[in-house]
């Protein structure tokens, strides 16, 4: 019966064009979604208009859709027709919301949609993660997804050829009002004309492309790219196929391009599902082209400024934090902002480490033997010498300092090599004053060849260190009034956001540790609440610090086909990353690592008799998660006792 509850159900979340709930069958065949009123996302049935569709997933399925056709309201259930009561007696509240359910023909597979529904996810209450599907009750869907979900069910299309993809689209085109926001205003009748020669003279599948039609080529994928959530959207809408390798919205856009090519009378139109692939993935590049970045990092413009001012960076921090990973991203990105077309040999990468010196960095002999069997020595160019030369020579080639290429030499593990004997006499010509052209410009004269040598002012250089093996305090003083020190922490944010715990913050971590369904979610969300905790007491100790924090990367990507394949890939992270670096910077003292970090509960985990990690299991993981985060705990006591 309906009840007189002590307040009325209102929305305490964000609303969505579609929404997606997990739940059984008595629900789905009964119309209706019902849920307890406590104030969690993932039961604010009360944001559910008339009229919304709420998708049904169950056990790997879509099965369909509800239509709202009441507004929730707070009905009594009595306790025996619930799967989860508080109470073992008597009635209930729970949020109610009556609907009609639509049935699919045939219920969509979840493993045939995943990877379209996280290309439209939001930033919040989403029901998919990288990881797979999130295991609470109700989710936001966005309207991409609500209407992909929509078209699939009705028959997903696959054209036999362009003509027949043409002949599908190019009436009901003209009966839909701009079907990509402008994209037929983009495409000129000069750009037209442009793009059909450059396709006619080069056979992009055979990668036989001149070097002078790349500009056109590029333009086509960035018209593409700029127009492409519209494309993918009107897509959507209009129930557009695929054909062969490309997407709807690739198909959409052949099509609205070959339009214009038409009208523009310079041949027959000529872009088409062979070629567009091959624009999109670049392939038709010279080999030597530079890779744009897979991603572009948020604090791109931050170490741009940065760079700029001093010529010179660190990215520190503990291991696992993303150094190695930012740098590479941010310098490719750098190079393709500043540069028309950026090639490999702008960037180089090299590793420090014990054994490398003078000779391998700046300049070194070899010993050879001659003509007549007599020793000789050659000069050899090192990693910086040589790539200095390459930078200088193109700086001196063009018009300006503006005019010249960047390039960036990116050392990783900076600290693990003798920075003092490995740049010699050159550190000095890293300032900004001393370098080519600058005001105070100073050479020095190699030891081998006798040559002077310059460090031109368009060279870069950014190295990578782990703290965890030295401290920023020790580096030679010389080198890091020459350097900007930038420090990388922790992100366990990073790690909520991407498997969708909450807000994608810890409080959404502790959320899903306690109220998850899935037990791997809740292994992994209590792993980051551990770590996070974990961190805070290293961060404490006298001879830790937060240089030998434990990083957030061990925890990313964990992905697998089941719920015991994640919780499996969650232990073997603990115990064959986390825990032996923990070991490591205890210098194996398990009884001071238990007693400091794990509060004397950590003998889950590891053997205080034969200091030995254990080969524990997901329980004892949990159980050890639990003991070490207090307010995980008490809530974890909490709901046991209810």
């Amino acid at each position: 019966m309906i009840s007189n509850f002590h307040y009325s159900p209102e929305a305490f979340t964000n609303s969505a064009p579609y929404y997606w709930v997990n739940q059984g069958h008595e629900e789905t065949e009964g119309e209706y979604p019902r849920a307890p009123t406590r104030e969690l996302f993932q039961y604010d049935l009360p944001k559910l208009e008339v009229g919304d569709r709420v998708f049904s997933y169950n056990n790997g399925q879509i099965l369909g859709y509800h239509t709202v056709a009441k507004p929730a309201q707070v009905v009594q259930v009595p306790v025996e027709e619930l799967d989860d009561p508080d109470s073992e007696t008597g009635t209930e509240p729970r949020y109610r919301v009556e609907t009609s359910f639509t049935y699919f023909d045939e219920p969509l597979a979840f493993v045939e949609v995943f990877e379209t529904l996280l290309k439209y996810k939001l930033d919040n209450y989403y029901p998919v993660n990288p990881g797979g599907i999130n295991q609470q009750y109700l989710f936001n869907l966005s309207e991409e997804a609500g209407k992909y979900l929509l078209n699939k069910a009705d028959g997903e299309i696959a054209y036999e050829s362009l003509q027949a993809a043409e002949s599908d689209l190019i009436e009901r085109l003209e009966e839909y009002i701009n079907p990509a926001d402008g994209l037929r205003g983009a495409l000129a009748k000069a750009t037209i004309e442009n793009w059909t020669e450059a396709l006619r003279r080069n056979d992009l599948v055979a990668k036989a492309v001149r070097r002078g039609d790349y500009e056109h080529l590029d333009e086509i994928k960035s018209i593409y790219e700029s127009f492409e959530d519209s494309l993918e959207e009107r897509a959507v809408h209009l129930n557009v196929g695929s054909l062969d390798q490309c997407s709807p919205a690739q198909v959409l856009f052949i099509v609205l391009v070959r339009e214009p090519q038409r009208d523009a009378d310079v041949g027959q139109p000529n872009l088409d599902h062979d070629k567009l692939p091959e624009i999109l993935e670049g392939t038709y590049q010279d080999e030597r082209s530079l890779a744009t970045p897979h991603t572009v990092p948020d604090t791109a413009s931050e170490l741009e400024r940065q760079v700029r001012a001093k010529h010179q960076l660190v990215f520190h921090g503990p291991p696992g934090t993303s150094k190695t990973f930012t740098v590479q991203q941010f310098a490719r990105w750098w190079l393709h902002e500043t540069t028309v077309e950026p090639n490999k040999e702008q960037l180089r990468t090299v590793t420090f480490h014990p054994s490398f010196t003078y000779e391998d960095f700046i300049e070194g002999l070899t010993a050879t033997e001659g003509e007549n069997g007599a020793g000789q020595y050659t000069v050899d160019e090192g990693v910086f010498q040589e790539f200095a030369t390459r930078a200088k020579d193109a700086y001196e080639d063009a018009d300006s300092l503006d005019d010249a290429p960047n390039y960036v030499l990116i050392i990783d593990e900076i600290n693990r090599g003798n920075l003092s004997q490995i740049f010699g006499e050159t550190i000095t010509l890293l300032e900004n004053d001393k370098r080519l052209d600058a005001k105070n410009e100073t050479s020095v004269t190699l030891p081998h060849s006798g040559e002077d040598f310059y460090v031109p002012p368009n060279l870069y250089v950014i190295g990578t260190m782990n703290t965890a093996g030295r401290s920023i305090a020790l580096v030679d003083a010389a080198l890091r009034r020459r350097f900007r020190f930038i420090h990388f922490g922790p992100d366990l944010e990073l790690v909520c956001e991407q498997y969708g715990f909450g807000n994608g913050d810890l409080d959404g971590a502790k959320d899903v540790a306690v109220n998850g369904a899935d037990q791997a979610d809740r292994l992994l969300a209590m792993s980051v609440c551990a770590v996070d905790v974990l961190n805070a007491e290293i961060r404490e100790a006298h001879d830790l610090g937060r240089g030998k924090q434990l990083g957030h990367t061990p925890l990313l990507g964990i992905i697998a086909e089941t719920t015991e394949g994640r919780e499996q890939a969650i232990i073997d992270t603990w115990r064959y990353e986390l825990m032996p670096l923990l070991e490591e910077y205890y210098f194996g003292q398990f009884k001071r690592m238990n007693d400091e970090l794990f509060d004397g509960h950590g003998d889950n985990l590891f053997d205080l008799a034969t200091q030995e990690i254990r080969d524990f299991t997901a329980d004892d993981l949990k159980e050890t998660c639990r003991a070490v985060v207090d307010d995980l705990a008490e809530v974890e006591d909490d709901a046991d006792e209810e």
